[in-house]
């Protein structure tokens, strides 16, 4: 049997996808605590995820799940410790996660 590349993927759903384009926004953008964005156009977690491509659904659908993970995203954005290689890890996290 030949080998499938495909088969090898990780597989990410339509929350998934809007997770990833929202690391995309945060590294175009920049990250901030503090607000949804700031007068530097640097963006927040919920700010990035805002600002994606993807429909209004999966936007609440993503904000949804890291409001389960996380509890109150925004303060978990803007914990004095938060970096945003904590906040982009956590989006690809979420977005290879296995749901059913």
């Amino acid at each position: 049997m030949l080998w499938d590349p495909s088969k090898d993927k990780p597989i990410v759903d339509e929350i998934g996808k809007c997770c990833l384009k929202a690391i995309e926004v945060l590294e175009q953008k920049g990250w901030c605590k503090g607000s949804l964005m700031n007068v530097s156009g640097q963006v927040c977690v919920v700010g990035a995820i805002q600002l994606t491509a993807c429909s209004l659904k999966e936007k609440d659908d993503a904000l949804q799940l890291l409001y389960k993970t996380l509890g109150l995203v925004g303060t978990w954005n803007d914990a004095p410790e938060r970096t945003k290689d904590e906040v982009t890890d956590k989006l690809r996290e979420i977005a290879y996660a296995k749901r059913s």
